[in-house]
């Protein structure tokens, strides 16, 4: 696999104080499912806080997601 973003996307995104994932793809996945052990996990913050549309249908039993990077906030930055 190639890396998911390209050399502009990558350097935008350095600019921005973003560090990006260093392997071969430059991503990572995780899942997590709706469950006894995620009440208060990844899936609730996702869905309240980023206004995404996360179904807990009874067929849903979870969801997939695609990390292309990460950066630190510390105690006083917006």
């Amino acid at each position: 696999m190639t890396k998911f973003l390209n050399k502009k996307q990558m350097k935008d995104l350095k600019s921005k104080k973003w560090e990006l994932i260093d392997n071969k793809s430059g991503c990572v996945w995780f899942g997590a499912d709706f469950d006894e052990h995620d009440k208060n996990g990844v899936l609730k913050v996702l869905i309240e806080q980023s206004g995404l549309n996360l179904s807990n249908d009874n067929d849903v039993i979870g969801y997939n997601f695609l990390v292309i990077g990460y950066s630190e906030e510390r105690i006083g930055e917006e």
